[in-house]
């Protein structure tokens, strides 16, 4: 079987960017915020602790696309959290 990689991805290969996957989705990254760098240490690990059982729940309910956002999103957290620490 030959076929065009557009016929087969949808999008010519230079102009893939993002997964379709995420199509429709709204998603907002907590550590995107601009007000996450004004809040103090506790108030930050109780965001990664939130944003930790939300990635947990999704992960359950095998949504393993939308618990790796989370868990990057986390990161994202703890790296700022470190920068505050220091």
């Amino acid at each position: 079987i030959i076929k065009a990689s557009k016929s087969v991805m949808g999008k010519p290969v230079g102009e893939i960017t993002r997964p379709e996957y995420y199509a429709g989705k709204e998603t907002v990254d907590m550590a995107a915020d601009p007000l996450i760098r004004y809040m103090d240490p506790p108030a930050l690990k109780k965001a990664i602790e939130k944003t930790r059982k939300q990635m947990e729940k999704v992960a359950r309910e095998l949504d393993f696309i939308e618990a790796a956002r989370l868990r990057d999103e986390m990161y994202a957290l703890e790296e700022i959290l470190k920068e505050k620490n220091q």
